[in-house]
């Protein structure tokens, strides 16, 4: 018999439950273990209904649903005894957004590469195809006809839809790694830690559900979606390319920033079929064996003309075998008009089929003019699923575009209001009171709007830009990034320093800068100023804002 934690589980009133419960302790070899109601401080309000960690095989994540379940038009219910249907969450969402809950505190542990699955379990209904809908395959889905062999269906779905390593036992064992991980989560994380929890496992819930979008524009042979901050805009351009690559294509992922770039490779490594290629425009340079180097002093026209127009001529003469079946770029308003043509030569389909573009018009803080490949028409996302109601309004009145502002409540946006000369010291002092109140600095970016941090200076001479990079995904320590090289990442809480900002690119910089907090914002900096560059909307935001006078000494 499986171990259980705890020992003897309570299971109130949900017969569902124990059912399953029993028959896991029935089925799983005596090496498993089951945990019960899970509470994870890093899952806020949430727990998990089942948590079975499998050696030699991998861990999965159970939801378990009581009550007679059926699936309608994207909605799901439960009817209970008495017959009535009830409107209920989504119940593979909620176990996948416990596993990537799961996987993120996991980052930077010997356990991280487990290998997880999640699976909704119906005790009481049968499952059939009716079921089965896009990103809900039947292979996580478990029912009343499932139970007599639940735990070989548990193994299946982890062997068909988990990613990363078999769970191992002894010597450097993920196994007693993971469960030591998560008996040590189960600590008081303090209100402010609690908090962000709760508000970003309620934007990620959001942002999941738009792969429906993918399902709607799935015959379109190239697309440009354009969305505001916070819209769910990368994680769409990661699940479009995921799901080509699936379908057996040769995929590309693109964007210019290098810490996106990060990004999306880390994602696109836990994929079942790896894209092709993973990275930055420029470092396609690569990848087509262009062997280019700049003239002393001409470092600007290299990157904008010279190595963009080489990699025109390679990517023409590639073979048909090496282009792209599909190029997915993200971020695409950082792309010059000449890049375009690199990324339509590398095509295997002339016209331009293949292409899907993901883009916000309004971050473009590197020229004021960015491009529109093949004159797509983009389709519109305007709604923010990231920031909280505050941050995400604020951010909003930079844009003057409308938007539905579908996050939570959160704490007021905190302006601190000193000279541009200032704000660096200002925005330090900032970042050891988050601090003090219990934010976790792994938790914290400080961003700058012109001139570098000292510190980010100091990391990237020591370290090189690889080191320091690692520092970002590594999660574990305070941040510090300018606005345009942070673009398209994001965290708990951000301390925006504005220390000035390049001509013409005022508002863009700071829409970009203030969008990055997903639960916390404080904004460092000359607020007279800062009203000026966006106006009577950012003013009125600002008279909504906690002002802290700046520390003296």
């Amino acid at each position: 018999m499986a171990t259980s934690l705890p020992e003897h589980p309570d299971f109130g009133a949900s017969t569902a439950e124990e059912h399953v419960w029993n028959r896991l302790m029935e089925q799983l070899p005596d090496s498993a273990v089951v945990f019960h109601s899970l509470k994870l401080a890093h899952l806020g309000e949430r727990e998990i209904d089942f948590l079975v960690l499998w050696p030699g095989v991998g861990a999965a994540v159970l939801e378990v649903k009581g009550g007679v379940v059926r699936r309608s038009r994207g909605r799901w219910y439960t009817r209970s005894r008495g017959g009535q249907d009830h409107a209920i969450e989504n119940p593979v969402d909620q176990a996948r957004a416990a596993k990537h809950k799961l996987r993120a505190y996991l980052d930077g542990t010997a356990a991280h590469g487990t290998r997880f699955a999640e699976l909704a379990v119906f005790p009481f209904t049968k499952v059939g195809h009716d079921f089965h809908s896009p990103g809900t395959p039947l292979s996580i889905l478990a029912g009343q006809n499932d139970l007599d062999h639940l735990a070989e269906k548990i193994k299946a779905a982890i062997h068909a839809e988990g990613t990363g390593v078999h769970l191992r036992r002894g010597g450097e064992s993920t196994f007693e790694a993971l469960i030591e991980a998560l008996l040590a989560n189960t600590e008081d994380i303090g209100p402010a830690r609690a908090s962000a929890v709760e508000l970003e496992e309620h934007a990620e819930h959001l942002t999941e559900n738009q792969r429906v979008l993918l399902d709607f524009l799935a015959e379109q042979p190239r697309l440009h979606i354009q969305g505001t901050a916070g819209s769910g805009k990368t994680y769409l351009a990661l699940e479009q390319a995921r799901r080509l690559a699936q379908a057996g294509e040769r995929v590309a992922v693109l964007c210019f920033n290098q810490g996106l770039a990060g990004h999306l490779n880390e994602v696109g490594a836990r994929w079942k079929r790896p894209a092709e290629y993973i990275g930055t425009f420029h470092e396609l340079a690569e990848y087509l064996d262009v062997r280019l180097s700049p003239d002393d002093g001409a470092l600007q026209h290299f990157y904008d003309v010279s190595l963009p127009q080489a990699l025109t001529r390679a990517a023409r003469a590639l073979p048909d075998f090496r282009r792209f079946d599909s190029i997915v770029v993200d971020e695409g308003q950082d792309f010059r008009p000449l890049w375009w043509e690199t990324v339509l030569v590398s095509l295997r389909h002339r016209g331009g089929n293949g292409l899907y573009v993901f883009s916000d018009s309004n971050q473009s803080v590197y020229h004021s003019r960015p491009a529109r490949p093949l004159g797509m028409v983009p389709f519109s996302l305007r709604e923010n699923l990231r920031n909280t109601k505050q941050i995400a309004n604020l951010a909003g009145a930079f844009t003057g575009r409308e938007q539905r502002v579908r996050g939570l409540a959160g704490d007021p946006v905190e302006v601190i209001d000193v000279p541009v000369d200032r704000a660096i010291a200002a925005a330090d002092d900032a970042v050891d009171r988050l601090i003090a109140e219990g934010w976790d600095p792994g938790q914290i970016a400080l961003l700058t709007t012109k001139y570098r941090h000292p510190e980010q200076e100091n990391q990237i001479r020591i370290l090189g830009k690889a080191g320091y990079w690692a520092g970002y995904f590594g999660d574990r320590d305070v941040f510090y990034s300018s606005v345009q090289g942070f673009k398209g990442l994001e965290r708990s809480a951000v301390v925006l320093a504005v220390n000035g900002w390049h001509a013409d690119l005022g508002p863009e910089l700071l829409y970009t800068g203030i969008s990055r907090a997903r639960s916390r914002l404080v904004v460092v900096g000359p607020r007279a100023a800062i009203e000026a560059c966006g106006g009577t909307a950012v003013a009125k935001r600002f008279a909504e804002a906690t002002v802290t006078p700046a520390a003296t000494g």
